[in-house]
């Protein structure tokens, strides 16, 4: 992976971070919030 390509990543793991809605619209889903529940429920 390329220098540019990180960049791009990291751009859009930034948006998502601000705007969930984006993330829906891509179909990603935040692990840590899902590992975080499945621990409380332990």
């Amino acid at each position: 992976m390329n220098a540019e390509q990180r960049l791009r990543l990291i751009r859009v793991i930034e948006k998502i971070k601000r705007n969930p809605e984006f993330s829906e619209k891509l179909g990603i889903r935040d692990q840590s919030k899902l590992k975080s529940r499945k621990e409380e429920e332990e």
